[in-house]
């Protein structure tokens, strides 16, 4: 997220634009109001409010497109570099997925077949594996024991 100086000018000015624009709303139901009471009661005091109100309605528009200018201008900096944030962002997650997944490739098991069983190697790059480093694992998994039976006697001792 952005934090600084532009973007508290951005949502100060947004904030500003949104209650001008509640309060030009609020203004052009008093016109209104006024318009059907004059038709009523066509008063000159009647008709000077009307043209009160008018007039205050008229400067909130203008008051409300500059507001409006103003804020988009300085809200379009602030998108803009919370576009690049958020670009950055989506590379880094990108390049972590693809590193995770390059450790995946490699570090995966492989299984083969020998006379008909299944034997679990673990690819590895020649630097970290010597040749019967894993050996005592194939032994352990094809035993006669089953990992079943040895759980609760291990089970038992902790």
């Amino acid at each position: 997220m952005i934090a600084g100086d532009p973007l508290e000018d951005a949502r100060h000015l947004a904030q500003g634009y949104s209650h001008m624009r509640q309060e030009a709303e609020t203004q052009a139901a008093v016109v209104s109001r006024r318009q059907a009471w004059v038709r009523e009661f066509p008063t000159p005091e009647n008709v000077a409010k009307l043209q009160a109100a008018e007039a205050k309605k008229q400067e909130l528009k203008v008051n409300l497109a500059i507001l409006g200018k103003e804020s988009s201008a300085a809200l379009t900096p602030v998108d803009a570099q919370q576009q690049r944030l958020t670009f950055h962002r989506l590379l880094l997650v990108d390049a972590q997925q693809q590193s995770l997944e390059t450790v995946e490739i490699v570090y995966s098991p492989v299984f083969t077949s020998e006379n008909g069983s299944a034997k679990m190697k673990y690819f590895l790059p020649s630097w970290l594996r010597t040749p019967d480093q894993f050996d005592w694992i194939e032994t352990v998994w094809n035993s006669p024991l089953s990992s079943a039976a040895i759980r609760p006697s291990m089970a038992s001792t902790f």
